[in-house]
């Protein structure tokens, strides 16, 4: 919302009647874009996670792009899957990023291979 007009702040006189319009403004969509990397490599595949914000989503492989997102605050939560024998390590540059009219955010899972005995 932009505004309302003809003012915020109106006076109803007896058996009068007052209008308040309000005004809104459409802003620009943005593009959120879920990938995932092992070993310093891309990777695709079966990925289960939920991007949660002012669009709310669930994915199922990556890479993956969602388009037409309102500005906001979007979390992304992983849920399951990944590269054969390896877990997740850390969602970079944060699990928890702002995405403003008009722009782009990426969310990149790091997987790590799982050796016997622990992680790489």
């Amino acid at each position: 919302m932009v505004g309302i007009t003809p003012s915020p702040t109106q006076t109803l006189s007896a058996g009068g009647a007052i209008t308040f319009i309000l005004n809104f403004s459409k802003q620009a969509a943005g593009t959120i874009t879920v990938r995932a990397v092992i070993a310093g490599s891309e990777w695709s595949g079966a990925v289960n996670y939920t991007m949660v914000g002012p669009y709310v989503d669930s994915g199922y492989s990556v890479p993956e792009t969602f388009n037409s997102c309102p500005a906001g605050m979007y979390t992304l939560n992983y849920r399951a899957g990944g590269p054969e024998s390896s877990v997740l390590d850390k969602i970079t540059p944060a699990p928890t990023q702002v995405l403003p009219p008009g722009g782009n955010l990426t969310f990149t899972l790091y997987f790590v291979p799982v050796l016997e005995g622990g992680t790489e």
